[in-house]
């Protein structure tokens, strides 16, 4: 989860946690709610020169953001394979 949270911040240039929260009632409540939505407005990074996320990457990194343990990658072996499989088309 904690590799989604650092991959998400790369990509949209933006924390995936509040800053203005208490850190640990920040991560529960994020852990808690629903990954943003692959079309939502967080993924055009603030930066005017940065394109937007590709797609595919977006649906990666929701899927690695899961509220639900089950519904993540089982392992890193699982999400670097599945990294692997989106870059190379």
């Amino acid at each position: 989860y904690s590799a989604f949270v650092v991959l998400y911040e790369f990509l949209t240039l933006r924390p995936y946690l509040p800053l203005e929260e208490d850190l640990s009632n920040a991560l529960v409540n994020a852990i808690a709610a629903s990954p943003p939505g692959i079309f939502a407005s967080e993924w055009v990074a603030p930066v005017d020169e940065q394109p937007p996320v590709p797609v595919e990457y977006r649906h990666y990194v929701v899927h690695g953001l899961a509220n639900d343990p089950e519904r993540r990658f089982s392992s890193a072996t699982e999400a670097l394979e599945r990294l692997d499989a989106i870059r190379s088309g």
